[in-house]
């Protein structure tokens, strides 16, 4: 894949940054209105943060089923793993780890951490209870 536009299209005095891009992708076919997903690497700093702060072994591995979670978005993180795969594996090349988290996850993060972190569930808490107010 070959990027040939790369365009900005916000006014610099806008503060934001969206862009046009052009590829020359010549062993694939698309469609006008066809949508790519570009997902970067995180970097292992943040991975290893996360990680322990969480708890989570790196180098362990899990598998998704649809039994785990029948109600699975097709654009979640569990549902984009089709594979046995490693923690550091799916924090590195799935996991969106610079967007805001979702209310849906700060929500999930609340009550896993009721019974062992009550005072980051509070406040994970308190998080959504004021942005619910915005």
């Amino acid at each position: 894949v070959t990027l040939q536009i790369n365009k900005e299209l916000q006014h610099s005095s806008s503060g934001r940054n969206t862009r046009h891009l052009e590829f020359l992708a010549p062993s694939q076919s698309y469609r006008a209105g066809d949508h790519l997903e570009i997902m970067p690497q995180n970097a292992d700093e943040l991975i290893e943060e996360i990680a322990i702060g969480f708890g989570l072994v790196l180098d362990s591995v899990f598998k998704v089923t649809a039994a785990d979670n029948p109600y699975l978005s097709q654009r979640s993180l569990a549902s984009s793993i089709q594979h046995p795969c490693s923690v550091r594996h799916a924090l590195k090349y799935y996991a969106d780890l610079s967007s805001p988290p979702s209310k849906t996850l700060v929500s999930c993060l609340a009550n896993r951490l009721r019974q062992t972190h009550k005072e980051k569930s509070e406040e994970l808490e308190s998080y959504l209870d004021a942005s619910e107010h915005e």
